[in-house]
């Protein structure tokens, strides 16, 4: 064989391989997806502790995560990680009403609550005007991120 013809040929063997990079890649780690979710909640949780509120574009992070949560649970079937909104809560400080012309007045809904495994973020919460009777109700949306990722089968 010539040089000509060996190179030809290793020319169409590298090409061959890296036409089909795509096709012999390892497949996504899931671990590594969620690790990276998990980060990224963290990284919303320390902004929206920062500016005391969840602001527009932490609201945008929140559904990008959400999003991403569903779709990732659904490509895995894992649930170790999943997003959840609350009903109506209300917060310990207002479980009872507040009587009229407290120094208590309203109290604040907690911007974050961390429970068992759970981040929450606080998305809406009632009207409260001091002076009256107050039951302030909380809206959140909360991502678990508790928990080792079960064995897979």
């Amino acid at each position: 064989m010539t040089w000509r013809t060996l190179t030809a040929a290793a020319a169409v063997i590298v090409l061959s391989l890296a036409a089909c990079r795509d096709a012999i890649s390892p497949p996504p780690d899931d671990d590594a997806e969620r690790r990276q979710l998990v980060q990224r909640t963290l990284d919303l949780k320390a902004s929206v502790v920062a500016h005391g509120m969840l602001t527009a574009d932490d609201q945008r992070t929140l559904d990008d995560i959400t999003q991403r949560i569903a779709a990732w649970q659904e490509r895995t079937g894992r649930s170790d990680l999943s997003v959840s909104s609350s009903h109506a809560i209300r917060p310990p400080d207002v479980a009872a009403a507040v009587v009229a012309g407290s120094p208590e007045g309203c109290s604040t809904c907690p911007t974050i609550k961390l429970q068992g495994g759970y981040i929450c973020f606080l998305e809406w919460k009632s009207p409260c005007k001091p002076g009256e009777i107050v039951s302030q109700m909380c809206g959140y949306r909360c991502v678990f991120v508790g928990g080792a990722p079960p064995a897979r089968t």
